[in-house]
């Protein structure tokens, strides 16, 4: 069995690989079957989850175990744990992966190409709620699919930021700080705003909300967590990464209809896309689906073997 350590992910999968990918799994959710996901919440803000995804029409599936650290000032990956990844036609277990770095690329990565279908191509101003690490990988993969021109970085506690706004100097970007509090009292337009939390309750409400503005919630990821308003959710077109999973999954969606709100969840298709206005708002709601785990995991096992059968 395979090894594919943090590191190695990253070397073999960067952001220019992984959105493609990512781009044709949120195309294409009919390709994979998804479980829903196990959750054991500890009440301390921790979680054990459960997750499965297998091809429909292929040999491969994973099986992920990670244990979820949300409780504040702990110096931890978020995500620990492993993906498995299973081929059948080998009967067994053919490669382990990370499940921390793994996590946080193919997240950012679905950011990335759900933003690259939704917002403006002309999108230059970035503002980003929340300063942890998808906070510092979002910035990162939308930077590779619009030409951003300035971030704004936004934080409950704003000591936080200056340690996130070291970190991505390297995009060679205005970089402008906010408190959450400020950002609420007086909004900032932006083009694209990624909200990257472990909120339980909205931190973005429709009045935050310039028109022509596209939002990544990947916090909004199980039924007891919620970033957006339901007057957001209501008002933007909202598109989610599989909708088989949203069903138990997205809290944004499930609390918007909790309150009363219809509307409808849109689908992702690059060929035939729905017409957008400059006017319009719209909506990612991440749930983490497996099947993203599983297009990634396939993706660097096959090219190993590849690397392997060459070098022989």
């Amino acid at each position: 069995m395979d090894h594919f350590s943090d590191e190695q992910i990253m070397t073999m999968c960067s952001f220019d690989k992984a959105i493609p990918i990512m781009a044709d799994v949120l195309q294409s959710p009919g390709k994979y079957a998804c479980l829903r996901k196990g959750i054991m919440n500890f009440g301390d803000g921790d979680v054990l989850g459960t997750m499965a995804a297998a091809e429909k029409d292929g040999p491969f599936g994973v099986i992920k175990s990670v244990y979820l650290v949300r409780q504040p000032g702990q110096n931890l990956p978020s995500h620990q744990g492993q993906v498995l990844l299973i081929n059948r036609n080998a009967q067994g277990v053919v490669a382990c992966f990370s499940a921390h770095t793994l996590t946080a690329l193919r997240t950012a990565a679905g950011s990335a190409a759900a933003t690259q279908m939704l917002s403006l191509e002309n999108a230059e101003h970035h503002l980003i709620i929340g300063c942890g690490f998808q906070a510092y990988l979002h910035a990162l993969a939308v930077s590779k699919i619009r030409p951003i021109r300035k971030l704004t970085l936004v934080n409950r506690t704003f000591s936080k930021l200056e340690r996130l706004k070291e970190k991505l100097q390297e995009l060679n970007v205005e970089i402008q700080l906010l408190s959450l509090e400020d950002f609420q009292q007086n909004p900032v337009k932006a083009d694209i705003i990624s909200v990257t939390t472990s909120s339980t309750e909205p931190v973005l409400g429709v009045e935050h909300v310039f028109p022509g503005t596209h939002i990544n919630s990947i916090g909004a990821c199980t039924r007891e967590h919620q970033e957006l308003s339901p007057a957001l959710i209501a008002e933007a077109g909202v598109f989610v990464d599989n909708p088989k999973v949203a069903e138990y999954d997205a809290g944004n969606i499930l609390k918007a209809r909790d309150a009363g709100f219809t509307f409808d969840v849109l689908q992702f298709d690059y060929e035939n896309p729905i017409p957008l206005r400059t006017s319009d708002i719209t909506v990612y709601n991440a749930t983490g689906a497996a099947s993203q785990d599983l297009a990634l995991c396939m993706y660097m096992y096959q090219n190993a073997q590849k690397l392997v059968r060459n070098a022989g």
